[in-house]
């Protein structure tokens, strides 16, 4: 059968939004026009259930995915591509988060780490440590007081960079010590408030 992953509901276009990654189609589906197939994407298994959607500060409704990533054209009903800033056909992307200045910061499988800043209009590729060896990236979460990026691997545990610095600080798996942790899969990060 026909597996739908990652559903989404946007508050601002009454829309829900998934992607069947079986079918290859991510798709739109209101009450009042039903099903829209609204983009074909490449097929990539390993990652069928990363969070493709996000909304920015803005209401803006970004898709993360095999080969690009998306902006959601409220007026054409649409997803418009935006970028590839790996410019490989390869790159998946997997997550994407807007820090407190706007910019954009997204993971691509097996590139790593991206930055997009706002003011410039400029992707950059995050330099990682020699400790952060994993291109398995599953999750990101900003600590905006201390201007830290922490960021969850698939193999390698918790990292944490500061944003200021560009210093890599990391945790991964280390059953005999105390501060780290007894296992490198981490699948999603979440700030306590």
């Amino acid at each position: 059968g026909n597996v739908i992953n990652n559903i989404y509901y946007s508050e601002t276009d009454s829309t829900y939004f998934g992607v069947s990654h079986r079918y290859r189609q991510v798709f739109s589906w209101t009450e009042k026009d039903g099903y829209k197939s609204l983009l074909t994407i490449a097929p990539f298994e390993p990652f069928i259930n990363f969070s493709p959607f996000y909304t920015d500060s803005k209401k803006n409704l970004w898709l993360v995915t095999t080969g690009g990533i998306y902006r959601y054209d409220r007026i054409n009903r649409k997803f418009i591509f935006i970028s590839n800033p790996v410019g490989k056909n390869d790159a998946v992307y997997t997550v994407l988060e807007e820090d407190d200045k706007g910019d954009l910061w997204v993971v691509s499988y097996p590139h790593g780490l991206f930055h997009y800043n706002a003011k410039t209009s400029a992707w950059n590729s995050i330099p990682i440590s020699e400790e952060f060896e994993s291109r398995i990236i599953t999750s990101i979460q900003f600590e905006k007081k201390s201007a830290q990026l922490w960021v969850g691997s698939y193999d390698y545990g918790l990292h944490c960079l500061n944003i200021n610095t560009g210093q890599w600080r990391s945790y991964g798996m280390e059953a005999n010590h105390p501060r780290r942790m007894h296992s490198s899969l981490i699948t999603d990060l979440s700030l306590d408030a």
